[in-house]
């Protein structure tokens, strides 16, 4: 759930201090060095050319363990990252077999995000608790266990311990975004406001973490139905950065709900303006515009807006009912009928997503759930996501029947 702030999670803990060696072996003195240098590939190498004949060398572990864990971050492709978050792991969980008395917080938060890249919710966890109890006032430990008891849907612990983070180190405008997302989640917008309110008005904050905190206080008006205030806020996020399109359409669809249609117009225009790259806000700006020429009953023109939004995100379900009405109103019946059959496969495909989201979050082991979640995404044209859940089910159930039905169905949906 909490993807999009794991890079900072990431950056805290990669530093591991190594091991103290009194005798200097030149093969790890020269892995070593190709580290200071960046040349992690040739690093890795190094450290397994030492351990396929020294296999229980601990510092070459400590090191392959950690390059390993640097790499994964940079590699953009998912199974080639994936592979070298899992030799991390590997290398970080036999280290402590072999010499548990160096487990400490930092190599715990380690093995914690890798299990976290491989879909091992609960494994995660396990790492996460015990990168607490070995660092009691680390606050960077308190908020990966955070991030993992809302991965596991655990809201009331992901707030317990997001809470401790923050008493810990209160500046942390990250920490601050995860537990405002927590009590939304928990529908506690009121403290959400409140937490975001007093960080706002006691902490000097950069501009883009200014920006970050307006837009979730707007998310939180609105969950609290404060429309008035939901407007201030976003006002501050265009102000800070007038080239924040999703602020500029956001700041459109509030002046839309306070029935200020000519400007919420002028807005959304202004956010088509922008060098807008994201498909998912320009649906939203073609969307929010042939909303308001719906209200100007000007219909043709609403339904070319809602095709394009339909184009970046066929799956949109606003979009696809709104198309539906407009099409009804020039007295295309038929064609409506197919949009509102189309809407009502893509609602079942989102709600079937989201049960078995939460059903494999506490039973990793169960292949139908994780099947049903790759075959929803599929149906939602979410296909990146599809072959990441379905890279990690090939590792984990590599012998599953249906792999080779599920690999058809991305190649027939890659291909149309």
């Amino acid at each position: 759930m909490l993807l999009m702030h794991l890079l900072a999670s990431l950056l805290t803990i990669t530093v591991i201090p190594g091991p103290t060696n009194q005798v200097q072996d030149p093969a790890i003195v020269a892995a070593e060095a190709s580290f200071q240098a960046g040349d992690l590939a040739g690093a890795a190498k190094q450290c397994r050319a030492i351990l396929s004949g020294q296999p229980d060398r601990a510092d070459v572990l400590h090191l392959l363990g950690k390059v390993s864990f640097i790499a994964a971050k940079s590699i953009g492709e998912f199974s080639k990252s994936l592979q070298a978050y899992g030799e991390s792991e590997w290398a970080f969980r036999r280290l402590l077999q072999i010499a548990p008395q160096r487990d400490e917080t930092r190599i715990e938060q380690t093995l914690a995000v890798c299990a976290q890249q491989r879909g091992a919710s609960l494994q995660a966890m396990t790492y996460a608790k015990r990168a607490t109890i070995l660092g009691p006032r680390n606050s960077n430990a308190f908020r990966l266990l955070g991030e993992c008891s809302s991965d596991l849907g655990q809201t009331a612990e992901a707030i317990e311990a997001l809470l401790t983070s923050l008493e810990i180190d209160p500046t942390n405008v990250d920490v601050v975004w995860l537990l405002a997302n927590e009590y939304n989640e928990a529908k506690k917008p009121h403290m959400a406001i409140a937490l975001i309110s007093k960080t706002l008005a006691n902490y000097s904050l950069d501009s883009k973490s200014s920006t970050t905190l307006y837009q979730l206080l707007y998310d939180s008006h609105l969950a609290s139905n404060d429309s008035i205030s939901a407007l201030s806020a976003i006002e501050n996020v265009v102000r800070i950065d007038a080239k924040n399109a999703r602020g500029a359409i956001e700041y459109a669809s509030s002046l839309y709900r306070l029935s200020r249609f000519e400007e919420a117009r002028k807005a959304a225009l202004h956010a088509r303006s922008l060098q807008v790259m994201d498909s998912t806000l320009l649906a939203i700006i073609a969307l929010k515009l042939g909303q308001l020429l719906m209200h100007e009953q000007k219909y043709p023109e609403a339904i070319a807006e809602f095709r394009i939004s339909l184009q970046e995100d066929p799956t949109d379900l606003s979009a696809l009912q709104s198309l539906a009405g407009a099409l009804r109103r020039v007295g295309e019946e038929e064609q409506a009928r197919s949009i509102l059959k189309h809407y009502r496969q893509v609602r079942a495909a989102r709600e079937n997503l989201e049960k078995n989201r939460i059903l494999y979050r506490s039973q990793p082991q169960n292949q139908s759930a994780q099947e049903k979640i790759i075959r929803a995404l599929i149906t939602l044209g979410r296909l990146d996501e599809a072959g990441k859940q379905l890279e990690l089910r090939q590792r984990k159930f590599p012998d599953n029947p249906s792999q080779s039905e599920l690999i058809r169905l991305m190649a027939e949906s890659k291909s149309k």
